[in-house]
């Protein structure tokens, strides 16, 4: 049976308010101490890896105050996702320069597509 994909077509378009987060050295020197290796960043103004800024911008919100879906209770720019299983495609970040310990990340998540797969 079909789901009624109303409500996330309506969401096409949504954006999630603006998350800012300080890029910090701790995360950066747990994340090496777990691959065994030196730290790649510990000052202000060092680079980070390539992909290294993916430590930022976790989860904030607890079990119990959760949707059933796995968001925020009270997130309420994207409809609930009512299926036991998905799949997010696409995503895409964009730097316009390194990611430096000291910088100031914003995140924004915008919904461009809502396509049903198969299984």
């Amino acid at each position: 049976m079909p789901h009624d994909l109303s409500a996330f077509k309506d969401a096409i378009g949504a954006s999630s308010p603006v998350a800012t987060e300080l890029v910090t050295a701790g995360p950066v020197a747990r994340l090496a101490a777990t691959f065994g290796i030196d730290t790649p960043a510990s000052k202000p103004g060092d680079v980070l890896p390539p992909g290294w800024a993916d430590l930022y911008f976790g989860s904030l919100h607890r079990p119990n105050n959760m949707r059933a879906d796995g968001q925020a209770a009270k997130s309420n720019w994207k409809p609930t996702i009512p299926f036991g299983m998905i799949r997010i495609g696409g995503d895409r970040s964009e730097f316009p320069g390194d990611v430096r310990i000291g910088d100031e990340l914003k995140r924004v998540t915008k919904i461009k597509e809502v396509t049903p797969s198969p299984g």
